[in-house]
């Protein structure tokens, strides 16, 4: 059996930041996954994957209960706080400055 945190494992770099923390209007690319066995396939059956573009629709900040919604591949998704945090991303201009950014 592999070592699930091995095959999950991806170069994370300084501009990486929590989607949470994202912006509405922002388009971000996936950066890694930082979950559980769970919360990694939970993302993965979103379509959410390393490598994966998103753009943020809305995240009222302000209030910490309520949902980060983001466009993926034209559908609209509604992703809970928890696993918004433990999603990192890029600013697309950022990531494709350093060759990542696939779409």
């Amino acid at each position: 059996m592999q070592d699930s945190s091995r095959a999950r494992t991806v170069e994370v770099t300084a501009e990486a930041f929590p989607l949470s923390m994202a912006r509405p209007g922002d388009e971000v690319v996936v950066k890694a996954i930082m979950a559980g066995q769970g919360a990694y396939y939970r993302a993965l059956s979103l379509g959410i994957a390393p490598g994966t573009r998103l753009k943020v629709i809305d995240n009222p900040i302000q209030y910490p209960w309520s949902p980060v919604i983001v466009r993926i591949r034209g559908v609209e998704v509604a992703l809970g706080r928890g696993l918004a945090e433990k999603i990192l991303v890029a600013k697309v201009g950022e990531a494709e400055s350093e060759g990542g950014g696939e779409t």
